[in-house]
């Protein structure tokens, strides 16, 4: 049995409310605040966090994404304790 797959792009669903470019401006925003860290790999970029303060907490890591071929270096722990600690020291020196 063989299996084909196609891919194709599509418009972005109504219920997400978000273009890209408000989506780019927001990552902008949130890099612009420092909470945003990437992990490397021989010099190439295999993994991202970003993160940002929310008012009555440490702050919202919203976004996460290791590459598959880099998913078990445990790069996503990695991102998650920088966040957190950087989090945290942020809201210690308020």
């Amino acid at each position: 049995m063989r299996c084909t797959r196609s891919f194709r792009e599509l418009d972005t669903p109504a219920y997400w409310g978000l273009t890209l470019e408000a989506g780019l401006v927001e990552v902008d925003e949130i890099v612009a605040d420092g909470l945003a860290f990437v992990v490397e790999e021989d010099g190439e970029i295999v993994g991202f966090v970003l993160a940002r303060r929310r008012e009555g907490t440490r702050g919202l890591l919203s976004d996460i994404y290791v590459r598959p071929k880099a998913r078990q270096n445990r790069h996503a722990t990695r991102l998650t304790r920088a966040t957190a600690a950087e989090a945290a020291d942020r809201h210690r020196l308020r």
